[in-house]
């Protein structure tokens, strides 16, 4: 799948640890549930691709990821800044209620939580 180049609209914290970083560039149609791949560029640097969930309702037209910081490079993302360049790839995942009825969902979880 084809790298999209994104510019961050907005970053905000949400939590003590948890930050929300929306996204503006071409329409992206997805399902809730669905995640993408994104390259942060910085300092002019392409850095090393890493999965995040879609945050946003496809609905509201404004593409959003919600990290907590717990790792190495989820630590990084308070330093992201409005109007940085990001590439994205996505939509990737079927994990959806629209794909599944609710019984199928309830047994796939079964273990998980």
């Amino acid at each position: 799948m084809k790298k999209i180049p994104y510019n961050v609209s907005r970053v905000a914290q949400e939590t003590h640890d948890i930050w929300s970083v929306c996204f503006e560039g071409e329409a992206l149609d997805y399902s809730p549930g669905q995640f993408m791949i994104i390259e942060f560029v910085r300092e002019g640097e392409v850095l090393e691709p890493h999965p995040f969930t879609i945050s946003s309702s496809p609905t509201r037209g404004q593409l959003c990821i919600s990290v907590k910081s717990v790792g190495d490079f989820t630590a990084t993302i308070r330093h992201t800044k409005t109007g940085d360049l990001v590439y994205i790839r996505a939509p990737y995942g079927i994990f959806s209620f629209l794909n599944h009825d609710a019984e199928d969902l309830a047994r796939s979880l079964e273990g998980v939580l």
